[in-house]
């Protein structure tokens, strides 16, 4: 999915499709947390923005608070742009 996020090889489409699976057979599998946590923050901003597919705010607010929780268990860069969509999402419902 990192590769498929990239400037060059931008392909949201087949992102959403992959980190969907990572998402959902992840935890399942023992990914670890990092991983893991970064999967679900990237999928919640593409479902956030509609891209690669339609938008989706309930699932992104749902997936930003996964990613939240799973943040807690090591070093990241994503908890605190994370935190700020869950308090703009939670706003709009």
């Amino acid at each position: 999915a990192n590769i498929l996020l990239s400037e060059t090889h931008r392909d949201a489409i087949n992102a959403r499709y992959w980190l969907a699976r990572v998402t959902k057979l992840g935890a399942k599998q023992g990914l670890q947390a990092d991983i893991l946590g970064n999967a679900y923050f990237q999928f919640a901003t593409l479902l956030d923005k509609g891209e690669g597919g339609p938008a989706d705010a309930k699932a992104a607010l749902t997936l930003y608070q996964q990613s939240i929780e799973m943040a807690e268990r090591f070093s990241n860069d994503y908890a605190v742009r994370a935190k700020e969509r869950v308090q703009v999402l939670e706003g709009m419902r």
